[in-house]
């Protein structure tokens, strides 16, 4: 019964032990063993995955953007069509003057405006005189404004 030394702790032991009596570790066949009879395992490396890049113009990218671009491009197209825009002969006669004096604007009815409004609420709610009123000045109508509305719309 010779003496071997232990590979973990190199104390001397029997060579027909089971197990090293200082550190516990077993003594059979299979030397990758621990000490509570486990098969042991190698550290197995971290290995970093790196993702590829993602392409920025990709192939149905590129066809999405040809096609909106020919379809914004025909929808546009038609409205500068020069066939289009062939001018009438007839506007491009001489133009004869006739030395008449503009006839001036009739001057509006400043009344005429307080009382479209008047009417545009009275059709869509009830009024009294004295709210339709409020609601004219409320309005940035003057007061003798929004009166002849009132009066008009009422009588």
């Amino acid at each position: 019964m010779p003496l071997i030394p232990c590979p973990d702790c190199q104390s001397e032991i029997s060579d027909t032990a089971p197990s090293c009596i200082k550190c516990g570790r077993p003594m059979g066949d299979d030397p990758d063993k621990d000490r509570k009879g486990f098969r042991k395992v190698e550290k197995i490396q971290k290995v970093e995955v790196v993702k590829p890049k993602k392409k920025l113009f990709s192939f149905w990218n590129i066809i999405i953007f040809v096609i909106l671009f020919i379809f914004f491009f025909s929808l546009f197209s038609s409205s500068f069509d020069d066939s289009s825009t062939i001018p009438n002969e007839s506007l491009w006669s001489p133009v004869t003057s006739t030395n008449k004096a503009p006839t001036p604007k009739p001057k509006a009815d400043p009344n005429a405006n307080a009382v479209a409004q008047a009417e545009s609420y009275l059709s869509h709610s009830s009024f009294s005189k004295e709210s339709l009123y409020d609601q004219l000045i409320y309005e940035k109508y003057t007061s003798s404004q929004a009166r002849y509305a009132v009066n008009t719309v009422f009588r």
